[in-house]
């Protein structure tokens, strides 16, 4: 890999080049919108073509000798995207995550990420094309030949990586670490600890079925980050009473947050209402609640 190559990718990484769910061709200065929908095909200028559906999407080249070099696929909160790139691996990125990826892969098989993904690599049986792929972090570069892995990181040093098929090599820092199958590692300044996992029950990450499983004994209080990420709203805990109410089940993160606190409401009697701009909700605990009173309690609106 030469520095042209690495600086080339590393330039459009900028977050502040897509925003929302975008593919962006900075050669062609051509900003794509990604709506999860009905099937659509579409044709851009420089021979692209776009089929979308749901949330996947497929693309063809139709004149490469005339096409941009690299694009960036940017996923807002609350989303997920899934694509396959021109060698046949598969890509699933998470919410507020980018990658940075080549259209044709030509003497290098690489892409660059921020955030998290589900990656399938495609083993390459051509004796011409590139065996290795690369996937570059912040701070780390991961290396393989043909595996099924997820990976996290937005810096800072540090880097979670579940492997379920086939085994990945980590460099950091010009140390190289290999993790195979089987085993999940949390890496912090290139020292890592890892364990095994069930490969057969968690081989697809929660977040690809759009559900969050709930931890038993789980107050609103540790769950306030995670709810603010999944629906990109503010919460504001109006007593203490609130923290500590234990939430239990599981969370669709297809439906709207207000469906979510429809059932804890039921559930534990807390009220909630939104802002006037709905992007944020107040919770509290009252001492007597609609089961008390006899009957339903307003909320949603106050």
């Amino acid at each position: 890999m030469s520095q042209n190559e690495d600086n080339e990718q590393n330039s459009t990484t900028d977050p502040t080049i897509a925003h929302g769910l975008a593919l962006y061709l900075p050669e062609h200065r051509l900003s794509v919108g990604l709506e999860y929908g009905a099937p659509e095909h579409t044709q851009y200028p420089h021979g692209l073509a776009i089929t979308t559906c749901g949330n996947r999407m497929s693309y063809s080249i139709l004149l490469p000798s005339n096409f941009s070099k690299v694009g960036l696929l940017s996923v807002p909160r609350n989303q997920d995207y899934r694509f396959k790139l021109s060698d046949s691996s598969e890509v699933w990125l998470n919410s507020n995550s980018r990658i940075v990826f080549p259209f044709l892969f030509d003497k290098l098989r690489q892409v660059t990420v921020n955030g998290e993904a589900y990656f399938n690599i495609a083993r390459q049986e051509d004796k011409n094309s590139p065996k290795m792929f690369y996937v570059k972090y912040p701070d780390y570069e991961l290396s393989t030949t043909e595996s099924v892995f997820v990976s996290r990181s937005r810096g800072a040093g540090l880097l979670y990586l579940s492997v379920y098929q086939g085994k990945v090599n980590v460099k950091y820092d010009g140390e190289v670490n290999e993790i195979p199958a089987g085993y999940e590692a949390t890496f912090a300044d290139g020292s890592y600890i890892k364990k095994q996992i069930d490969t057969v029950k968690k081989s697809i990450p929660h977040w690809a079925h759009h559900t969050f499983e709930i931890p038993p004994g789980t107050t609103l209080k540790s769950l306030k980050r995670k709810l603010e990420k999944i629906y990109s709203i503010n919460i504001v805990f109006e007593d203490s009473a609130a923290t500590k109410v234990v939430a239990e089940g599981a969370i669709n993160t297809q439906e709207p947050i207000s469906e979510y606190l429809r059932d804890l409401w039921y559930d534990t009697e807390i009220d909630y209402y939104f802002s006037k701009n709905n992007d944020t909700v107040y919770l509290s605990k009252p001492d007597i609640g609609w089961r008390d009173k006899g009957g339903y309690d307003s909320v949603g609106v106050k």
